[in-house]
């Protein structure tokens, strides 16, 4: 009767691959937060979505939080965000 153990490392070896895949989607997010250098710029709704990995409709959301609403300048019928703002707003 020769039945095979199964590896006691293997839910070790798991945690590893789950957290290097982790460590790999944050390392990306940086990446794409150093792509911004000017604090004075400012950002369309569609970049704000795009490098902050949020959707327009949570970007409204946080506008219209009333304790704590996103600043941001309206240009007509486009809305601007000053990253100096979103910096401050998301504490990154």
């Amino acid at each position: 009767m020769n039945t095979e153990l199964a590896n006691p490392l293997d839910p070790f070896w798991k945690k590893i691959i789950l957290l290097s895949q982790k460590v790999e989607e944050l390392e990306n997010e940086i990446n794409q937060l150093k792509k911004i250098e000017d604090p004075d710029k400012q950002y369309t709704m569609g970049d704000v979505c795009q490098l902050m990995g949020l959707s327009r409709t949570t970007i409204y959301r946080y506008m219209n939080d009333e304790n704590n609403p996103l600043p941001c300048n309206r240009v007509g019928r486009r809305t601007l965000f000053r990253y100096k703002e979103l910096k401050k707003y998301f504490n990154l």
